[in-house]
């Protein structure tokens, strides 16, 4: 399963279509090429009820041909509340795999998430925690290791008892661009593990963790070093939350050149990109 995904994505010549979807104060990130869609999250905001979630998967435009492949960065509801909405439905079946963090929070919804896959036969792959690098420091680490897909990177935390930073985060790369999908993890780690052992003069399009709130600190000294052609923040002003933060918009324009200003969804569309 995972070998035709790797096959497909690292032998496809066309361009691929980055979305960020509106989907209020949640996450649900793609990557789209021909009928395969990788989904990085399927979230919603949390107390949306049944139909506004389901009016959420319907602007996605998932097509009766598409094959899905779903990565979940970490088990928190507004980043899968939509698979919940997709229970008995043709689209659930076009699903060919579910990838997540292990020790996963079982939660009442949690174990509903793998009822509803087990009971739809689709594959479920918990990614472990990957090994500390260096035994001697207490901070988390994110590392590569195994699951180095070529243009599709997936990086998984080192052990944490952090809902958060128990995490995988995404980076896809092309000859042209940089892709950053971070989940909630920090931006400490996020640098240090990630885009510093990149092509950091290759545009980078990134999505702000925790929908620009709260995920450590922005320092623009380090980020400054990155050639960003769009930063995106995925979230809806009526959260309880204060995001986003004030400082992390004020931070993310300054990195920004030729006048570009940092995109928000909040309610106003789904953000895509072609690369």
């Amino acid at each position: 399963m995972l070998d035709n995904l790797i096959h497909r994505i690292n032998n496809y010549s066309g361009p691929f279509r980055i979305t960020v979807h509106d989907v209020g104060h949640g996450n649900w990130n793609e990557i789209q090429f021909g009928d395969t869609r990788i989904f990085f999250d399927i979230g919603a905001q949390m107390g949306w009820g049944n139909l506004r979630v389901q009016q959420i998967i319907n602007n996605v435009n998932i097509e009766p041909d598409d094959e899905i492949y779903i990565f979940l960065s970490h088990w928190d509801i507004d980043h899968y509340h939509s698979i919940l909405q997709l229970e008995g439905t043709q689209q659930l079946e076009q699903i060919r795999a579910f990838f997540a963090p292990s020790n996963e929070h079982k939660t009442a919804t949690v174990n509903r998430v793998i009822n509803i896959l087990s009971s739809a036969g689709i594959p479920f792959y918990p990614i472990e925690f990957t090994n500390k690098r260096n035994r001697h420091n207490k901070e988390i680490e994110l590392n590569l290791e195994q699951y180095c897909l070529g243009r599709l990177k997936i990086y998984r935390s080192t052990k944490t008892p952090s809902k958060n930073l128990n995490s995988i985060v995404m980076h896809f790369e092309t000859e042209n661009n940089n892709v950053l999908f971070t989940g909630d993890q920090k931006y400490e780690k996020l640098y240090s593990y990630v885009v510093n052992h990149s092509n950091k003069n290759k545009p980078y399009i990134f999505i702000l963790p925790h929908h620009g709130g709260y995920a450590g600190k922005f320092k623009k000294d380090d980020w400054e070093t990155v050639n960003f052609s769009d930063i995106i923040i995925s979230y809806h002003k009526r959260n309880r939350y204060g995001h986003p933060f004030q400082s992390h918009i004020t931070t993310a324009n300054s990195l920004l050149k030729d006048s570009n200003t940092i995109i928000e969804t909040n309610g106003t569309g789904s953000k895509f990109f072609i690369i």
